[in-house]
């Protein structure tokens, strides 16, 4: 999680750096997300994987776990104020090594105006410290939109008002600004209808539960029925956890209407106009042949999604064996879409529970019967990069080199699988296998 301050004075100052060590006391408190205060799960990815729109190739829209680096930078524009604590460079302050130079304000030596195009492109939140002019002027020509650009927050130099500008329910803005008013003793200017009626808004639903929104022009005019004391209709594919809220009733009461359908199925149409929202669930396993055809492994990825009625956007990993980290196909499958792309070796494959198809001539290749459907099911068992890590850091081996157990109680650690959603499917060369993590929609 990046996020970008700069201010103008030397009051200003002081309240940014005030801000920046409240962002980092808010991440350290354990399973709590710092935008929000919200628990968090231990089981979310960690590329992308709380994005509640369309835009794959950035990690935004999201809070950030105990799990996750935290990097704020302050920059200010008085050339002549330079803070630099006795902490900085202190790495119990939470700063991720990438946030060079340490804990120090830093002299903003752009044009406010290239300052704030590069921070849009680089940072997940950007908070100017000083008027509410300044900063309307200086994001106005780089505002593309909600579901893309960043949050945006005003706080005044005395660290009174925290005022969200943009982006304040996908974006989080609105959220950040709560916990931040929470922090500083502040009060937060929130002007959003929803939230100021106290009403459901199912941009901040999708955000919670992480999920990609169809058509946001649908989704306001949600909102705008919600407002007006109009039923929402809601289907789901999933189970769910907590009370429908009272703007929303079963969709047999409201087929004829709008509504909100939860799925993996991008087709599916319970209502006269559907607001589709997908959870990120899936994790897609591959096997190729060497220096396959990038084109070749798109094509039969997006054919086995289709024919499952499964939208590419709730992919959240890809996954294949050890041998296959290199492969360009797969690099580029992964890059394109912005998912996390994850290998294991054959010991791991071979290691993981079920029933899966056998293949004589893969296990004379790869080691392993089967690498579609394992590295699938192992991926989609919440096993991302960060959690493997943690993970392989509490097994002991024996002086062989064997699995001995983790150090907490000499056990050996059974690996998570999802559910395989479609077995081995094969064509040019490549196999293909798809799974499924446990998941429920969660309201309250």
């Amino acid at each position: 999680m990046k996020i970008a301050i700069i201010c103008f004075t030397a009051h200003g100052a002081d309240t940014a750096v005030r801000i920046r060590e409240a962002l980092k006391g808010s991440g350290k408190s354990k399973g709590k997300d710092a935008w929000s205060g919200a628990e968090v799960s231990k089981d979310r990815g960690t590329s992308g994987s709380d994005r509640a729109s369309g835009d794959r190739g950035r990690a935004k829209n999201r809070g950030f776990s105990e799990d996750e680096k935290l990097c704020v930078r302050v920059w200010c524009a008085k050339s002549d104020y330079v803070f630099q604590p006795e902490t900085c460079g202190d790495p119990d302050h939470g700063l991720s090594p990438e946030c060079e130079p340490g804990g120090r304000v830093e002299p903003l030596q752009l044009p406010l105006r290239q300052w704030t195009q590069e921070a849009f492109a680089k940072y997940e939140a950007l908070v100017f410290v000083g008027a509410t002019g300044i900063a309307v002027r200086s994001i106005a020509p780089f505002l593309k939109s909600k579901t893309s650009d960043p949050a945006v927050l005003c706080v005044d130099e005395l660290g009174k008002f925290v005022i969200p500008l943009v982006s304040g329910h996908i974006g989080g803005a609105n959220a950040l600004a709560a916990r931040l008013s929470e922090e500083l003793g502040a009060v937060a200017v929130i002007t959003t209808a929803t939230d100021l009626n106290g009403k459901f808004a199912v941009d901040v639903f999708a955000k919670k539960n992480q999920l990609w929104i169809s058509d946001m022009k649908l989704a306001k005019k949600i909102s705008a029925d919600v407002l007006d004391g109009k039923k929402i209709g809601f289907f789901t594919d999933f189970p769910v956890v907590g009370e429908l809220p009272t703007e929303l009733e079963p969709w047999e009461a409201s087929a004829k209407g709008r509504g909100i359908c939860v799925t993996l199925d991008e087709a599916k149409r319970p209502f006269e106009q559907t607001l589709t929202l997908v959870p990120r669930i899936v994790s897609i396993g591959v096997g190729c042949r060497k220096n396959a055809d990038p084109a070749l492994i798109e094509k039969r990825i997006v054919a086995v999604l289709r024919s499952c009625g499964v939208s590419l956007h709730s992919v959240e990993r890809l996954a294949s064996i050890d041998i296959k980290a290199e492969e360009p196909g797969l690099l580029g499958f992964a890059d394109k879409y912005g998912i996390e792309f994850i290998t294991y070796s054959a010991q791991e494959l071979m290691e993981a529970p079920g029933e899966f198809s056998e293949s004589a001539f893969v296990e004379a290749v790869t080691g392993v019967s089967n690498v579609c459907e394992r590295s699938a099911a192992l991926a989609s068992g919440g096993q991302g990069r960060e959690q493997r890590k943690t993970e392989k850091n509490d097994i002991q081996t024996d002086e062989c080199g064997r699995n001995a157990g983790s150090a907490s109680g000499g056990k050996t650690m059974t690996p998570r699988c999802g559910k395989l959603i479609q077995k081995k499917t094969a064509g040019d060369g490549v196999t293909v296998a798809l799974a499924v993590r446990d998941w429920s929609v969660e309201f309250g």
